[in-house]
């Protein structure tokens, strides 16, 4: 699955005439195969709640970013208004599931996902993850209603 990502990702690159500026590579979150202070900036999207060894990563994360990089992390999260955290979680937990595993054919799949979502850190304690992994200047900004939230943090604090 990883490969035909980056296969998409190599193809789209290429047709952006991007294939010099950005590189595809996989590699294990939690042993990343680059030197310290390779980076400027590394993000991941909807896919840290997928990680095992959360802590791990996030210090991995850390040690390839140069002084003055930056983390930006995209991940589901949950809403803090009730009315939509509620209509959320009936969506997720009754509907996509469904309709994911109609279309798709893969119903575990979708029941996963909510999974992962509802249990995963997200907010101030993830915020509290990325400090305790050596980031500063964490902050965590809700998008599309608190659905999803971008995680900013940087290393040594120099970026504002």
């Amino acid at each position: 699955m990883a490969q035909e990502m980056l296969t998409l990702g190599r193809a789209k690159a290429g047709r952006k005439n991007l294939s010099r500026e950005v590189t595809f590579d996989v590699g294990d979150a939690c042993q990343l195969p680059y030197t310290s202070n390779e980076f400027d900036l590394i993000t991941i999207s909807f896919g840290i709640r997928n990680v095992i060894d959360l802590d791990r990563a996030l210090h991995e994360m850390h040690r390839v970013l140069r002084q003055n990089g930056r983390a930006l992390i995209l991940e589901f999260s949950l809403p803090n208004n009730m009315f939509i955290r509620r209509l959320y979680l009936f969506y997720f937990r009754k509907v996509l599931p469904r309709l994911g595993g109609v279309i798709s054919g893969d119903y575990l799949a979708y029941r996963y996902l909510n999974e992962t979502v509802e249990t995963f850190p997200f907010g101030q304690e993830f915020c509290n993850l990325l400090q305790q992994a050596g980031f500063s200047n964490v902050k965590a900004v809700p998008v599309s209603f608190g659905i999803a939230t971008i995680y900013v943090a940087d290393k040594d604090g120099k970026l504002k």
